[in-house]
């Protein structure tokens, strides 16, 4: 328990739900944005500007970390972080919203996937089925069944799939990351 009484699993819950959820809103806005004029490329350079300079204002964020550091993997975290809201966006100006969530939304599949062909394990059941339930929910909130897929751009259809591609190495990279610089150092 925190000293509030919190549990860190509920605080992680109700983090990782107020995240979801401000993800959905920001897609529905990007969407907006776009048929007012603003284009991907330019709304992605406001995020990082933003998300950076409030991550600056973190301490926590800023520190050193105690090991080695690893240029190299920063490197490819920032570049799968810019390609993965580059696609997403892409994805969302040629798609309805719902078709680019459920898009990117694949990539956990993908890590899943990933791990597996690099242990040689297949992952255990209550994984796949997490996975099956997780995907199943992004299709029935996004209401993809009621978007239907006829006149899919296939365009947007590309960067819906580059974008769970770089959702799955924005993931695993973030794993390997916050292990030297930790989560908040991680994030900025």
């Amino acid at each position: 328990m925190g000293a509030a009484g919190i549990s860190r699993s509920a605080l992680g819950f109700a983090a990782v739900s107020l995240a979801a959820a401000l993800f959905a809103l920001a897609g529905v806005v990007a969407s907006r944005l776009f048929d007012a004029g603003v284009t991907p490329v330019a709304l992605a350079e406001v995020r990082a500007a933003i998300a950076c300079g409030g991550l600056l204002l973190v301490p926590r964020a800023r520190r050193s970390p105690a090991g080695r550091r690893r240029p190299g993997l920063l490197f490819g975290l920032g570049v799968a972080l810019m390609l993965v809201t580059l696609a997403y966006y892409l994805a969302i100006a040629r798609l309805p919203v719902a078709v680019a969530i459920v898009l990117q939304y694949t990539g956990p599949a993908l890590v899943v996937a990933w791990v597996a062909l690099t242990t040689r394990r297949r992952p255990p059941l209550e994984i796949l089925v997490s996975l099956a339930a997780a995907l199943l929910g992004v299709v029935l909130v996004s209401e993809l069944p009621a978007v239907g897929t006829s006149g899919i751009d296939l365009l947007g259809l590309g960067a819906g799939l580059a974008s769970a591609a770089m959702f799955a190495a924005y993931t695993l990279l973030s794993e390997s990351a916050q292990r030297t610089y930790g989560a908040w150092g991680t994030m900025l």
